[in-house]
């Protein structure tokens, strides 16, 4: 359990191991909810979502690359189906 002070502008300081561990960045949207009397403080799920959004852009669309391979095993196997055919 970590103990922070609240400030006098309302704000709870995020310890670094804390924000390091659950990737918490300057700009970081998080929710907070009451739960049994509780404060939950989370990661806002869609922020999340838009952090990791777009982070495989440029690197190209792997169904290329999988369809490129699935037509030289196609090529493979019918060329040794030919040659048992013409055994």
């Amino acid at each position: 359990m970590v103990h922070v002070q609240v400030t006098d502008k309302g704000e709870i300081p995020i310890p670094a191991s804390i924000r390091k561990k659950h990737r918490i960045k300057p700009g970081t949207r998080m929710a907070i909810t009451e739960r049994g009397g509780e404060l939950v403080l989370t990661v806002d799920p869609k922020a999340a979502i838009a952090e990791v959004a777009g982070l495989l852009k440029g690197h190209g669309s792997g169904v290329k690359e999988l369809l490129k391979q699935r037509a030289y095993d196609r090529r493979k196997e019918d060329a040794k189906a030919n040659t048992r055919r013409s055994r």
